[in-house]
């Protein structure tokens, strides 16, 4: 995705620093103006390495830097009584670049009292010369809302500029709120 990025950036003569690393460890020269953490990908920092994520963001921030998340919530009724939830095959996707045809299904557990959900994905994935490959991955991700964050960057030395929630209901009936989150350091 990264490659696919780069080349993108480069034909639209765009330059941006692609920094790939661990979230809570990466170290570099500079300081920014602004972070970025897109969907929901702060909810793949451990919830044990939090404080350690917000130091090194701040590490790398300019003073009166911005730092922008933001973060997707079903409604917790998602789960059975086992505290399980499928989600069953996607519509197959066209990726234009890599030129193949994928798919996913995922199955989830959620562990309230750790604040986290294990999400276990199938893949099909199906190459232009027609061989399909199946792969299984496996994730974990926390069920914090934006509010748990936000609280969690003031106790480090920033401050709420902004967030705008924006609920609506999927097919199904189900409930999803989305956050999108504002903070600058001080």
């Amino acid at each position: 995705m990264i490659d696919i990025a780069k080349e993108k950036s480069k034909k639209e003569n765009l330059y941006i620093p692609f920094i790939v690393y661990d979230a809570v460890s990466f170290s570099v020269d500079d300081k920014f103006g602004a972070i970025f953490i897109p969907y929901n990908s702060i909810s793949f920092i451990d919830n044990q390495k939090l404080t350690l994520f917000i130091k090194n963001i701040k590490k790398h921030l300019l003073k009166g830097g911005k730092f922008l998340f933001d973060i997707s919530r079903n409604s917790p009724d998602l789960y059975n009584e086992n505290k399980k939830r499928t989600v069953p095959w996607s519509e197959e996707l066209f990726i234009k670049e890599l030129y193949i045809k994928l798919r996913r299904r995922m199955e989830m557990t959620t562990f309230s009292d750790k604040n986290i959900t294990e999400s276990v994905y199938y893949w099909e994935i199906k190459y232009k010369d027609g061989k399909i490959e199946t792969k299984e991955t496996k994730m974990y991700f926390s069920t914090y809302d934006a509010e748990f964050y936000i609280n969690n960057f003031e106790q480090n030395g920033f401050k709420l500029n902004e967030i705008i929630n924006q609920e609506y209901i999927k097919e199904n009936n189900i409930k999803r709120v989305h956050s999108f989150v504002e903070l600058f350091l001080f």
